[in-house]
């Protein structure tokens, strides 16, 4: 008996490369969606910090306007009382009372205007947080979207893959409170 002719089976080498890249390319998409929720999470961030910072100065704005409205009745008041001194040709007891009274306008105007100032300095700070929170959000997205993008670039995403994710670990550390990586 003769033995049927040997069938040729077909190589399977190039399966495992497929396999491969199939999962790197998986990876990277999966990679891609996260940056880019994390981008949304810093975005959305930045805007609340945009509101408040707005907030913040219109109430700036709003004391400024209220210390305006102080000095402008301790003028009134200052001309109020010469109008007074002339008119009535006031002396002694009733010029010095006129004095007294002239003289707590003019306390209720300076503890008036160092409530503002106070006030003011601790929104201004406020401000000034915010301002930088808004700025390290930011900086922190430009950071995550940018190893999103070295990972989706990259010839061969495996080998970069593990260094971006650490980082991005690094970077997350600094931006703890704004931006997080899982």
């Amino acid at each position: 008996m003769t033995e049927p002719p040997a069938e040729d089976k077909p190589k399977s080498g190039g399966v495992g490369w497929k396999v491969a890249t199939g999962v790197c390319a998986l990876l990277a998409a999966g990679a891609l969606a996260w940056g880019l929720l994390q981008k949304s999470d810093a975005d959305s961030a930045a805007q609340a910090s945009a509101a408040q910072i707005a907030e913040l100065q219109s109430q700036i704005d709003a004391d400024t306007k209220q210390e305006e409205e102080l000095q402008a009745e301790l003028a009134k008041a200052k001309e109020a009382h010469k109008e007074v001194v002339a008119k009535l040709k006031t002396e002694g007891k009733e010029l010095k009372k006129e004095a007294g009274k002239l003289k707590d306008l003019q306390n209720q105007y300076n503890q008036a205007a160092k409530e503002a100032a106070q006030k003011n300095a601790t929104l201004r700070d406020e401000l000034a947080a915010q301002e930088a929170k808004t700025e390290l959000a930011t900086k922190c997205a430009q950071v995550m979207a940018t190893g999103m993008e070295v990972i989706y670039n990259a010839d061969s995403p495996e080998k970069v893959m593990h260094d971006v994710a650490k980082e991005m670990q690094k970077a997350s550390e600094s931006c703890q409170g704004v931006v997080s990586f899982p």
